[in-house]
């Protein structure tokens, strides 16, 4: 890269991030925005303009239009065999039911539809997070660790709570685990684009099959209208109080299954 970050400006981005995170949630005000459609969140979005820099735009050129990796369908099957495999083997174990959601056709089925327009919506800042991410995987040879650590820092704010029986340790376990997919996903899939439907589509499965209480997640994959949705699934307990850790922990098992895919596909290192 002819560009890398520097460990002061990486620090600066992260107290930035967090600050403005934790006034906004202070004051009770939306960490996101959405404009024509578009979901920009301050996590995603802000990184990259914050050290974006002259010198940076060929390799973002790079990036955007010479991806090293270029198969899809490994990719697509990978975010659907976990989602599969949990929902079957809760049928098996007869723990899981169908919820008859309320809005299951003008939001339920409605989503599934329109699963083409969310992604698109959401890739702008997507892209804008990848690329900073690539910049910041060229920091240091211990790849992993540090896409790592910038993922839980940068978006630390939304899951730090103000009151202690705000805190989910099943949902953070899930957060934690995500982003170590999240992490493995940026180091070895040499492709935003592929690197964004492979980050995108697990969340918007996952709440779509067993819905949300959050509105912020909704907003941002779903549709802005609605702020809670009850899945098309409901889990029996107490099963349904780790059903998100243990998809994200399928889909992380399965994604390091096929690492080796990956590297042999991968036709040169940015």
């Amino acid at each position: 890269m002819n560009y890398n970050l520097k460990i002061l400006q990486l620090l600066l981005v992260i107290l930035i991030i967090n600050a403005a995170g934790f006034l906004l949630r202070y004051f009770e005000l939306d960490t996101f925005v959405v404009f024509l459609g578009f979901r920009f969140h301050l996590s995603l979005l802000l990184p990259l303009f914050i050290v974006l820099r002259k010198d940076m735009i060929g390799e973002i050129k790079k990036i955007l239009f010479t991806p090293s990796f270029k198969k899809l369908l490994v990719p697509f099957l990978l975010c659907f065999i976990p989602p599969a495999f949990l929902i079957g083997i809760l049928f098996l174990l007869k723990k899981i039911t169908y919820s008859e959601p309320d809005y299951f056709y003008e939001f339920g089925l409605s989503s599934i539809v329109d699963f083409p327009v969310y992604f698109f919506w959401n890739l702008l800042q997507l892209l804008c997070f990848l690329l900073f991410m690539h910049f910041v995987k060229s920091m240091h040879k211990k790849k992993f660790l540090l896409l790592f650590m910038v993922l839980l820092f940068l978006i630390a704010f939304e899951f730090i709570p103000f009151y202690k029986d705000e805190f989910s340790y099943s949902l953070f376990a899930a957060v934690v685990l995500f982003f170590i997919y999240a992490a493995l996903i940026i180091k070895f899939v040499q492709n935003v684009y592929v690197e964004s439907f492979m980050i995108f589509i697990p969340i918007w499965i996952i709440v779509l099959l067993f819905g949300s209480s959050s509105s912020k997640i909704i907003g941002i994959f779903l549709a802005k209208n609605y702020d809670r949705w009850q899945g098309f699934f409901n889990v029996n307990k107490p099963f349904d109080e780790f059903i998100y850790p243990v998809y994200i922990f399928l889909l992380l098992v399965t994604f390091i299954s096929f690492i080796p895919y990956f590297k042999r596909n991968t036709i040169k290192e940015f």
